[in-house]
């Protein structure tokens, strides 16, 4: 749904409007069914009830919306080439790792777990 808003005369902006219909809906049943602590509906009690969200769409927005603008990325710098390496804290990378014995081992980790001493191969 959009709202146009006029500013003034001259300039008008438009202004995104979601509503979510089908979780007012599940809302208003929760509170005509009896919704309380016992959990009818644990799920329906922990959004609808004390110190939920009100919004069972809630988490799926966030997920798809804002999460995933909100990863970190790190950035690493070859010190012998220059060569600089970007990628996600959670996206998965493949590294050579030296052992105990001084022998590099390829493997695959998450971007989070990259060391300072590990040599990066590639994107996964």
């Amino acid at each position: 749904m959009g709202l146009k808003i006029t500013k003034n005369k001259n300039r008008s902006d438009w202004l995104l409007v979601d509503a979510d219909f089908r979780s007012l809906q599940m809302c208003l049943a929760m509170a005509d069914c009896g919704l309380n602590d016992k959990g009818i509906d644990q799920v329906c009690y922990d959004i609808y009830g004390p110190g939920g969200s009100n919004d069972a769409h809630s988490v799926t927005g966030f997920n798809t919306f804002i999460s995933p603008i909100h990863g970190k990325i790190i950035e690493i710098e070859d010190l012998e080439t220059g060569k600089k390496t970007v990628f996600g804290h959670k996206q998965k990378i493949a590294i050579e790792r030296k052992d105990f014995t001084g022998k590099y081992n390829r493997m695959e980790i998450l971007g989070e777990e990259f060391r300072e001493d590990d040599k990066f191969v590639s994107y996964v």
